[in-house]
């Protein structure tokens, strides 16, 4: 028997390559799947950054009222946001837009109060506002709303 045995030195030692070579593909799989599983999270945070980002700047416009009070309800303006030196940033993420009177003078919208108002009238303006987030490596987010802001007649 002392032949067969000679045939089969270094079958460990081979088995032994054969393993770790399996053993190095699934680790290199494992880590391209990390790395992949990594960036997706990473994009999704940034994408969620600008998308607060907007919706901030949708909020600060909608509450402040001066972007919304017409001199002249006739003219249709634009005007950007954030003016007066207001800094919508956070970590990075910043916003900004525009405020865009689509129609002045029209019909309040439906369930609105109209029939139980002060003399009986009230017109509505409309406004188009679009929100725009801005975060690290160019990620952004766009929000727009349409706002019926009710005045009294006359006004």
């Amino acid at each position: 028997m002392p032949g067969v045995l000679g045939q089969e030195r270094g079958a460990a030692l081979v088995m032994s390559l054969v393993i770790m070579l399996v053993l190095t593909f699934l680790g290199i799989i494992a880590m391209l799947t990390s790395t992949t599983e990594l960036s997706l999270s990473g994009n999704y945070r940034l994408s969620k950054e600008a998308y607060y980002a907007a919706d901030g700047g949708m909020t600060y416009v909608l509450r402040d009222k001066q972007y919304f009070a017409l001199t002249n309800p006739t003219t249709l303006t634009t005007p950007n946001f954030p003016v007066g030196g207001v800094d919508l940033t956070v970590n990075g993420a910043s916003a900004s837009g525009t405020v865009e009177l689509l129609a002045s003078n029209q019909a309040a919208p439906d369930n609105t109060g109209n029939d139980v108002t002060i003399n009986g009238q009230v017109h509505a303006n409309y406004y188009k506002v679009t929100s725009l987030g801005s975060g690290n490596l160019n990620s952004q987010s766009r929000q727009i709303v349409i706002k019926a802001e009710l005045v009294p007649s006359g006004n």
